[in-house]
């Protein structure tokens, strides 16, 4: 295995913090077995434009390198023909789409998530073919369902939900291991998914939730109604219907993750918020369930750019490239240092200020940054390598990734499952072929 290189230097703009950290040693998880990496992970013939990396474990499959390759502390391409343009990690499986709208799957397929029939030749280990019946130009991922957004604004989904007793389907005819048409009543501009519910935003301005509402994540159930045991409970959780909201707002941008939901108003800062809030990671002081929409104090602060949102956490890039964190920090999730064990409000991370962060991810427990200068930075969980740092140690304050395998590439997309990582990444000056 290749020796690291010298760390870029946003190590020295924060060896301040580092130099503190160094008298707690960061918490080690368990040590797995050892493997080797092919020589293939670093030989690129031929040369494509765009490389997905992944890290971590990968015993059922979420790796996509093969049935021998189960787990690397460091970032792996995934070998496929296809020019990938966007990913998303569920918790145990991994889906992308191409430049030309495929759809690839690979990972767990206990409920059906992958989309596609498996036999011996198209393994779960390895990215395959999901057949839609157009162009996808989106992709999301929970726990247990995938979700594509097809270039006429329609809506395909396949896998299943889950709430705290179990699976209760995908629709109400229940688990679907193909993709089903859930929304074609007007055309949906972008979606996203938490663990268990997903979210469509329409052209005209609208919300549409589907799934598990148990912590009030669909934004339309109220609290006496968000189980699988009220009456018609599932015909109201299991088809995606609009949020109410008493004004009628149009929104222009929406987020999810864990069992959270957000909302951009259109022609304003206002966000709005709902579902799981214990740590109050929906920017609303109140630390209990919030069953409807919400403006958000918070969140309605700042312009962003993009917002990652997990079980206990959330993560926001403004449009000034400052990067904020909100929620339970344990394991250094929230990458601010060994004092801190939770934040209830807004708080930047100072020493990723003036680095010009140009996107953001998310992981269960983990958190990505990429810069056009310096590539990957990382922090949080690391016991499965999901880092992608060559070891199993967290990482508690934000930590710049050493790594032949991105060096001249910029990483455009990062996401994470619970024990592993996605990397999208594209040479900055592409060699000539």
């Amino acid at each position: 295995m290749a020796q690291r290189d010298n760390l870029p230097p946003l190590e020295q703009l924060c060896e301040a913090v580092e130099e503190a950290a160094e008298s707690q040693p960061p918490k080690k998880g368990r040590e797995r077995s050892k493997f080797t990496i092919s020589q293939a992970s670093t030989s690129y013939q031929p040369i494509p434009k765009s490389f997905l990396f992944t890290t971590g474990n990968g015993e059922m499959g979420q790796l996509g390198l093969g049935v021998h390759y189960l787990e690397t502390k460091y970032p792996m391409w995934v070998k496929m023909d296809h020019e990938i343009i966007g990913i998303h990690a569920g918790l145990n499986h991994s889906v992308c789409v191409s430049d030309k709208g495929v759809v690839l799957t690979f990972g767990h397929n206990g409920f059906g998530q992958l989309g596609r029939l498996l036999d011996a030749d198209n393994t779960k280990f390895s990215p395959g073919v999901v057949q839609l019946p157009g162009k996808a130009i989106q992709v999301t991922a929970g726990e247990c369902h995938t979700v594509a957004l097809l270039d006429n604004g329609h809506v395909y989904a396949w896998g299943d939900f889950k709430d705290s007793y179990g699976t209760i389907g995908l629709t109400l005819g229940g688990q679907q291991a193909l993709p089903v048409l859930m929304f074609s009543k007007e055309p949906v501009v972008k979606i996203a998914s938490g663990f268990n519910h997903f979210v469509a935003l329409t052209k005209s301005g609208v919300v549409c939730t589907i799934g598990c509402s148990e912590y009030g994540q669909l934004g339309r159930i109220p609290d006496h109604s968000a189980t699988r045991y009220c009456q018609n409970s599932m015909e109201k959780h299991l088809a995606l219907y609009p949020i109410k909201i008493d004004n009628d707002l149009k929104f222009e941008n929406i987020w999810a993750g864990g069992d959270t939901t957000l909302a951009k108003v259109k022609d304003s800062n206002d966000v709005y918020a709902w579902g799981y809030n214990q740590f109050r990671q929906l920017g609303i002081a109140d630390p209990q369930k919030i069953y409807m929409p919400t403006v958000s104090p918070d969140f309605s602060q700042y312009s962003w750019k993009n917002i990652r949102c997990t079980l206990e956490r959330s993560i926001g890039l403004d449009i000034n490239k400052k990067v904020y964190v909100l929620g339970r920090q344990e394991g250094g999730r929230l990458g601010l240092g060994y004092n801190i064990r939770s934040t209830p409000m807004l708080t930047s991370i100072p020493c990723l200020e003036g680095l010009g962060v140009s996107e953001i991810g998310i992981g269960a427990d983990c958190s990505f940054a990429a810069t056009d200068e310096m590539g990957l930075i990382v922090w949080g969980t690391g016991s499965s390598g999901e880092l992608g740092t060559g070891d199993i140690a967290d990482r508690l304050n934000p930590f710049a990734v050493s790594s032949r395998a991105l060096e001249n590439k910029r990483i455009v997309q990062m996401s994470g499952g619970v024990r592993h990582s996605m990397i999208l990444a594209f040479y900055v000056d592409r060699p000539n072929m």
